[in-house]
Parts: C-alpha cells; sequence; structure tokens
C-alpha cells in the first residue's frame, strides 16, 4: 500500500504542478491521483485495516486533489498571476496575463469580466507608452480587436498576443 500511496502523492503533485502552468492533461492526471488513491484506501480496508498504515495521508492527498480540480481556471490564474507577491511586484508588465486571464474568463461565460480585463490590458499599454515612449499601437489594436470579439460573443478562439514581425499562432 504504500508504494500506491507513494505514487498517490507523486501524481498529486504532477497535477497541481500541471493546473498551475496550464499544461494539457491535467485532467487526467488528476483522475489518474484519484484512482491510486483510491487504490490505497480498498488495500488498506482490504487488509485489515492497520492503524499503522498511513491512512491519514490517503485522505490528503484525495482533499487536496479533489479540492483543486473544483477550483475554476480562471481563480487559479487570477491569483497565481495577480494575487502572488511576485506577481504583485510585476503587475505593469502583465498585459499577456490580463489577455489570457480575460480567454479564461470568456470561456467561463463571464463576457462583461472579460471585457473589463481587455480594458486593463489596453490601459497598461497606454500606461507603459507614457512611462517609455514605446510605441504599443499593434498591441491595442489586437486587444480593441479581441474587445469586439468578446462584445460580439464571438471569440471562438485563443490566439497568443504577437508582434506585428511575428505571425499568429
Amino acid at each position: 500500500m504504500a508504494g500506491i500511496l507513494g505514487m498517490a502523492a507523486a501524481l498529486c503533485n504532477t497535477y497541481v504542478v500541471f493546473r498551475l502552468l496550464y499544461w494539457p492533461g491535467a485532467v487526467i492526471v488528476g483522475v489518474a491521483t484519484l484512482v491510486f488513491t483510491a487504490w490505497a484506501v480498498l488495500l488498506w480496508w482490504h487488509h485489515g485495516r492497520s492503524p499503522s498504515t498511513p491512512l491519514a495521508a490517503a485522505g490528503i492527498v484525495l482533499i487536496c486533489t479533489i479540492g483543486l480540480m473544483a477550483v475554476p481556471v480562471h481563480a487559479v490564474y487570477h491569483y497565481m498571476f495577480f494575487e502572488t507577491p511576485g506577481a504583485q511586484r510585476f503587475m505593469h508588465s502583465g498585459v499577456g496575463h490580463w489577455y489570457r486571464y480575460s480567454w479564461f474568463l470568456y470561456q467561463d461565460g463571464q463576457h462583461a469580466r472579460s471585457a473589463t480585463m481587455i480594458d486593463s490590458a489596453m490601459a497598461e499599454v497606454v500606461r507603459h507608452h507614457a512611462r517609455t515612449g514605446n510605441d504599443g499601437e499593434w498591441l491595442l489594436g489586437q486587444l480593441r480587436e479581441t474587445r469586439s470579439k468578446i462584445e460580439a460573443q464571438d471569440w471562438g478562439e485563443f490566439e497568443q498576443l504577437h508582434t506585428p514581425d511575428e505571425k499568429p499562432r
């Protein structure tokens, strides 16, 4: 049981990394974590429920995984990129973060908040221009286009912001 429980704990850590970095496959890793944890609990139950077995660890893994799975993507993203102390120090450089957060809100059906995040990104571009004199009109154009897609509720897929020299991905 200890090996299976160790695997469940490792999968839980992997799930956290996948979820926080928005890598594809987080749901698969989360489900695998739940399966291994359930397997460990079933083995504990089947083999006499020994008090020396670290059932509390299985409970912690299970609660953490289910808890993180229950949090919407936009809430995790908002916390990681806008609320943590590191994010607070670099808030002025995060137009891409506002843009991606807007996408997550849009996917969640929160169109008004999504448009507000695009407005915040545009305001940041204007403030950056005032601070540095660097032209950001190319970026404002992309953000305005996205804002109109949000208003029309026609933002079909996420495209990275790109410089005029780059091709959109």
